[in-house]
């Protein structure tokens, strides 16, 4: 099994790699599927949402993540 970190490496350069929104959308994927690998399934809350644990680490490499999604999406939005 991969590491975490060289795994987030990989995600990284998944989002740089976008080109346009389209390819985004794998982008998104890509994170969220980081996420569930290293985050722990506990059960589903009573509206039928998945709940995950994870440690400060995961959550703090998701957000930059997503942050760097969003900054990509907005540089296409200006050109």
């Amino acid at each position: 099994m991969d590491s975490i970190f060289a795994v987030y490496r990989k995600a990284n350069k998944v989002v740089d790699s976008c080109e346009n929104k389209k390819q985004l959308v794998g982008a998104k994927k890509y994170t969220n599927y980081f996420f569930h690998t290293f985050a722990k399934l506990v059960g589903y809350s009573r509206y039928g949402f998945r709940e995950y644990l994870s440690d400060d680490l995961l959550t703090e490499m998701y957000k930059k993540l997503q942050k760097k999604i969003i900054e990509k999406e907005n540089s296409f939005e200006r050109y």
